[in-house]
């Protein structure tokens, strides 16, 4: 049996390549960049564009698979283009959605609670990010396709020790300053919000569970932990984390002002979403399982306190979002240290975000 991974180098797709080799799949994942293949015990890497048609062509004439998991990102247009190419190719399809996609709930969200592409919203507040309402898009366009051998999928906050998320804040953002004795402004009304933040690997196991399942088939999963924290509590998690490990103790300064953040982040991703209680009934998705592949979940401090360890061992940064760093020293009348900002130009970007009225928005 072969799996055919679209781009599934990330923090889902390699914990489900690696799951799915030990079960004795052929995986092929797709990737632009150079893998090496040695030693990758069932697990093949194929470079190209799997967004190119052509190079998606040849990989499914060449191959009928048992499952094709698609980690890519497409526009509306480029995914009705290739529905049927892709539904043509395998058993079994799998859209990798999100649970974005769920306008705001006062209980827990399933599978049919009322989407945000199908709620009352301010299409002008998406202007700078889509991403919601695109993948609610793509589930249309799957639905109303005449094959029905596919698979929606679900996941949320999702982390991973190089994924590690604090409301809107990326780890480079939030954690990168902790770690460096700064301080990290955060919204205030984002305290008492409901969030579910889920490991990774669980996900993946998730996934591998419901490859070959025809239950599975033109159903919708959310692939969630039934945790449902406070973002204080997690705060409070991380914070103890952090300094059992590193002695530092984690300093956070309250806004009381959301729309300070719409600067820097899509407003849409903090309007509609972080600001809304995060908490998802996946009794489907277990019910489907039990039937073949069944587990529970980690629970979210223990897998945080793990991610943050094996972080903290190898520490691997992606990178500074320098207007938000010199905008965070400005209001806490803190600084970063030149020679840790890299390049001549963003140590400039800095200097005028940091000390001249300079406004940004993304």
């Amino acid at each position: 049996m072969n799996i055919l991974l679209l781009g599934g180098t990330g923090a889902m797709g390699t914990p489900l390549a690696n799951i799915l080799s030990d079960r004795g799949f052929e995986v092929t994942i797709t990737s632009r960049e150079d893998h090496v293949n040695e030693n990758l015990l069932n697990i093949k890497y194929v470079k190209g564009d799997a967004h190119n048609l052509n190079f998606l062509g040849e990989l499914l004439n060449n191959c009928c698979y048992t499952a094709i998991v698609d980690f890519l990102k497409y526009t509306s247009e480029e995914f009705k283009e290739r529905i049927d190419l892709l539904l043509g190719g395998t058993k079994q399809y799998f859209l990798l959605s999100s649970c974005r996609v769920y306008a705001e709930s006062e209980g827990l969200i399933q599978e049919d609670s009322l989407r945000l592409l199908d709620s009352r919203i301010k299409e002008e507040d998406f202007n700078t990010e889509r991403y919601a309402l695109t993948k609610a898009y793509e589930e249309n366009i799957l639905k109303s396709a005449n094959a029905k051998n596919w698979t929606i999928i679900r996941p949320y906050l999702t982390y991973n020790d190089y994924r590690l998320q604090l409301g809107f804040y990326e780890k480079d953002q939030w954690l990168n300053r902790i770690l460096q004795g700064r301080t990290v402004v955060f919204p205030g009304d984002l305290l008492k919000k409901h969030t579910t933040l889920t490991h990774g690997e669980d996900v993946a196991r998730a996934i591998a569970g419901l490859i070959g399942n025809r239950e599975a088939l033109g159903a919708i999963f959310n692939i969630t932990s039934s945790d449902s924290p406070l973002w204080e509590d997690v705060i409070c998690i991380y914070s103890s984390v952090i300094y059992k490990y590193t002695g530092i103790r984690m300093k956070i300064a309250l806004s009381d002002n959301i729309e300070e953040f719409y600067r820097f982040w899509p407003t849409a991703l903090i309007k509609y979403d972080r600001m809304y209680n995060r908490s998802f009934d996946c009794s489907k998705l277990m019910e489907c399982l039990e039937k073949g592949d069944s587990f529970t979940f980690k629970p979210y401090n223990e897998g945080i306190e793990r991610c943050i360890k094996n972080f903290l061992e190898k520490p691997v940064w992606s990178g500074k979002y320098i207007e938000y760093e010199a905008w965070s020293d400005k209001v806490l009348n803190e600084r970063t240290p030149v020679f840790s900002i890299p390049g001549k130009r963003n140590k400039l970007k800095y200097f005028r975000y940091r000390y001249f009225n300079t406004e940004n928005k993304r």
